[in-house]
């Protein structure tokens, strides 16, 4: 199946999220300035560079119909729960993401790189070829 690029299917304030939780993956839409700003509040949010392939367009509309915000306080859905799980965790620098349930909804294909063993690598690489 061909990659489904997001920037066609969102605002350009609008991201593709997935939350691993460890034992699968949390999604929603994202409202946002930029991944910059993402990435910097939650480092362990992954953001999908294109729709993954268990997804369809109908699926994504059901996720932008109740998006996200960046600037929610308190955070909201699947941004509450990686909270939680940080704050019962502990900050732990060393924590990579991996991506988000690769056996049962093959979300790794919505962040494909270079990484060893054919996983993602982290951060994505993006960028134009």
């Amino acid at each position: 199946m061909s990659q489904r690029g997001l920037s066609s299917l969102l605002s350009e304030d609008e991201f593709l999220v997935c939350y691993d939780y460890g034992m699968g993956g949390l999604w929603g839409v994202l409202i946002a300035p930029s991944q910059v700003a993402i990435r910097a509040k939650y480092p362990d949010l992954m953001i999908a560079d294109w729709l993954p392939t268990w997804m369809d367009e109908a699926e994504l509309a059901t996720k932008r119909e109740t998006p996200l915000w960046l600037d929610d306080e308190p955070p909201q859905g699947l941004l509450s729960a990686l909270v939680a799980d940080q704050n019962r965790d502990g900050a732990r620098q060393d924590r990579r993401p991996v991506a988000c349930d690769r056996i049962t909804m093959n979300c790794d294909d919505a962040f494909r790189g270079e990484g060893d063993e054919g996983y993602p690598q982290w951060p994505p690489v993006t960028g134009s070829a």
